[in-house]
């Protein structure tokens, strides 16, 4: 009786064993899936590239955040490029134009100018417009707006709704849209424009009842925060998946 006791002990311990084995596999299966589906991205060099839906593979870079401290000082954008290999890592912060993480796209803002003013180094979220354009989503800046890191007291009707593609409402109330249509100039300067009251009423002129949702917002800050922009183009039809 003993002896049965011990192998059903034994039997009961080395199952349970069996089953952690299995558990911790499967957890360190789903890191690595994550993490390798994570180092691959695609990119593109320039506007026309990404207006054409030209791609390419890279491995081993990854989108990360720079901290809000860091933007005030270097005024930078949102996001930069990571990667263990410096020389790759350059490229992208320095060379790359556009890259898709998933479903997301990220713009890089270097280069681009409005009122004479610029964004610094950095990647912001966008989204493509009207099926080859591209509307970014940043802080505000031009004539008049000094050192003032993005529009304050917007605060999202409904904070951590999806707007699209791995973005979400509460990631857009503080910023504003831009719309990018265009090469870089001789220079390597791209001129952008702010999508304002102005330009959304020229585009929603057929469509009142998607007009009357973006004026809904109420004041100008809260009609022009890149969450209320977002969601209005989405409604109209014009904001498409970005790959």
């Amino acid at each position: 009786m003993q002896l049965i006791t011990l192998n059903s002990i034994s039997i009961t311990k080395i199952t349970k064993i069996m089953k952690k084995t299995f558990l911790i596999f499967v957890v360190l299966w789903m890191v690595y899936g994550v993490t390798s589906a994570q180092a691959q991205v695609k990119y593109c060099m320039n506007f026309s590239e990404f207006a054409a839906n030209q791609w390419e593979q890279a491995d081993g870079v990854s989108v990360e955040p720079i901290s809000a401290a860091k933007r005030r000082i270097v005024q930078s954008s949102d996001f930069r490029i990571s990667s263990s290999d410096k020389k790759l890592e350059k490229k992208f912060n320095k060379e790359v134009f556009a890259v898709m993480d998933g479903e997301t796209l990220y713009v890089n803002c270097r280069n681009f100018r409005y009122q004479g003013t610029h964004f610094g180094p950095g990647y912001a979220y966008g989204f493509r417009y009207d099926g080859d354009k591209l509307i970014i989503a940043n802080r505000k800046i031009g004539t008049g707006v000094l050192m003032l890191a993005g529009l304050t007291g917007v605060v999202p009707s409904a904070p951590g709704i999806i707007v699209a593609y791995g973005v979400t409402e509460i990631q857009l109330a503080d910023k504003v849209c831009y719309l990018v249509d265009s090469e870089a100039e001789k220079n390597g300067k791209t001129k952008i424009k702010y999508v304002d009251d102005q330009y959304m009423k020229e585009v929603l002129v057929d469509k009142e009842e998607v007009r009357k949702q973006y004026d809904a917002a109420g004041d100008k800050y809260g009609r022009q925060s890149a969450a209320n922009v977002i969601q209005t183009l989405m409604a109209a039809g014009l904001i498409t998946k970005g790959d």
